[in-house]
């Protein structure tokens, strides 16, 4: 029962602390993207462990590992002899399948966006000074980055007549923000997780605020090196007002569930007191204590059940199927 008490409370904690956080203003963008994407990738493993708990409930008196093969190899003759006298575990390991499943899907969709607006740098015309960022030459206003080994900017030619040149480099300075911090390769996965959690509400509000914290990390960045916040509050203005979009498999300065929000922080940041960051560090390493502390009981059950369903040679030593 301890085991079971630790996983639904970490179901819970995270489940409530993975969509409040980011009303959190005080704390600083980039830590609340951390904050943000561990909660909800800890979100989706405490749902596995549950799952993976209802699935093989005799990993939750296991003592040590080497039980595994002799408790497990039980567990699973029964259900295969008797389904229906645990349906629980039946139902448990069909929504593993599909919660595992639906992530892989939604990764393998990621990539395949990516790749398609990377396709997209091929269009451009030419590169302004800095070496990663491109322009293409068409009238709709647009800016937005591809993650990967070598990242790209992309912006056209009818976005930077609508910007003043310190504009157009703070929307230029948010995307290389993008890049630097690695936005597209968080995103995906969280996107993933989200999509592998529908409809559950808190893993789409966390998501939001996730997705907000990142672009407000990006502004920041781009504030902190072209030395301007306001520069970057009127450039992130007019591209919202010219109706600037984004492409499937890529950021752009438009994007965030509250752009207003965005300004205003630029405007007037919020003060970040002394005792924060150190917060912050505590409260990371409280996170991940959480979330991997969920996994040890995932592990046992998820690993006993590759062992005797997945594995390739389950048919040949495994007695279940004998």
């Amino acid at each position: 029962m301890t085991r079971l008490s630790l996983l639904l409370g970490a179901f819970a904690v995270l489940s409530v602390f993975g969509s409040t956080f980011g009303r959190l203003r005080a704390v600083p963008p980039a830590w609340r993207v951390g904050f943000g994407f561990f909660a909800l990738t800890g979100l989706l493993m405490a749902t596995a462990a549950l799952l993976a708990a209802i699935l093989l409930p005799e990993v939750l008196v296991l003592n040590n590992v080497g039980e595994i093969w002799t408790v497990c190899t039980a567990a699973f003759q029964v259900i295969w002899r008797h389904p229906l006298y645990r349906p629980a575990s039946i139902l448990a390991g069909l929504a593993l399948a599909l919660l595992l499943g639906r992530f892989t899907w939604a990764i393998g969709g990621s990539i395949l966006a990516t790749r398609r607006a990377r396709m997209t740098f091929g269009e451009a015309t030419r590169s302004l000074a800095r070496g990663n960022v491109f322009v293409l030459d068409v009238s709709d206003p647009e800016a937005f980055s591809v993650g990967g080994r070598r990242g790209v900017v992309v912006i056209t030619r009818g976005l930077l007549d609508a910007l003043e040149e310190d504009e157009g480099q703070a929307v230029v300075l948010h995307e290389e923000g993008h890049l630097k911090s690695r936005h597209h390769l968080l995103l995906g996965v969280a996107r993933a997780t989200a999509r592998a959690m529908s409809p559950f509400p808190p893993a789409r509000l966390a998501l939001d605020v996730l997705e907000q914290a990142v672009e407000e990390s990006a502004d920041e960045y781009a504030a902190a090196k072209l030395g301007s916040r306001l520069a970057v509050a009127t450039g992130l203005s007019k591209a919202a007002l010219a109706g600037i979009g984004a492409r499937d498999g890529a950021l752009s300065i438009g994007d965030g569930p509250d752009v207003p929000a965005r300004i205003r922080r630029l405007i007037a940041a919020p003060a970040c007191p002394r005792w924060v960051r150190a917060a912050c560090m505590v409260g990371m390493f409280l996170l991940l204590a959480l979330v991997l502390s969920t996994q040890f009981v995932a592990g046992l059950a998820i690993v006993a059940a590759a062992h005797h369903l997945l594995g390739l040679g389950t048919v040949i030593s495994c007695p279940l199927f004998r």
